[in-house]
């Protein structure tokens, strides 16, 4: 197969042979959101967009957890996520550079393999839409176990960036995650 025939230039073979089932975890980082109890998914618009996302993928019913911005629930809501097997963990809120935002310290440790390609594509892309402002997101993804998480800004669109980015890649990184 020519390179201009795959401009992704995906190998032939390197694809899992039939989708991988994805189970999906959604962690909502949000001190105000988190401070509302169940009437935080009147205030939120990010989750949905991320399920809407996800379900124009053929992901349907993921789980969404809204805690505050604090190191120590982030690293627990992850990894209860991980060892509930949730094969796609996306964070959303807490990447900026505030003192508050903490979600990249709480995730850099579990992670057993970082993605920086992912981060650095996300502001590249993310810069086209809002210029310079980009270089304050801190997005970033990563591999625990057979787990991709993914860690995004809480605004609607940097969601709708970051899984535009990585949704047509995903049976791809599950399926080598799953070797």
């Amino acid at each position: 197969m020519a390179l201009e025939d795959n401009p992704k230039g995906v190998r032939e073979g390197h694809l899992p042979k039939s989708p991988i089932n994805i189970s999906t975890s959604i962690i909502m980082v949000s001190d105000s959101l988190s401070r509302l109890g169940a009437e935080w998914t009147k205030k939120d618009r990010s989750s949905k967009i991320a399920e809407e996302i996800l379900e124009g993928y053929g992901i349907r019913q993921a789980k969404i957890n809204v805690i505050p911005d604090e190191k120590d629930r982030v690293e627990q809501e992850t990894l209860k996520s991980v060892a509930e097997e949730a094969n796609l963990i996306i964070t959303i809120g807490g990447t900026g550079i505030s003192i508050r935002d903490v979600t990249v310290e709480a995730l850099s440790g579990l992670f057993d393999k970082e993605l920086p390609g992912f981060g650095e594509l996300f502001r590249a892309e993310s810069y086209k839409a809002i210029g310079a402002q980009a270089l304050m997101s801190r997005a970033t993804a990563g591999i625990r176990g057979k787990s991709l998480i993914i860690a995004l800004p809480g605004s609607p669109n940097a969601v709708k960036t970051g899984l535009n980015l990585i949704m047509p890649e995903i049976h791809h990184i599950l399926g080598l995650l799953n070797k």
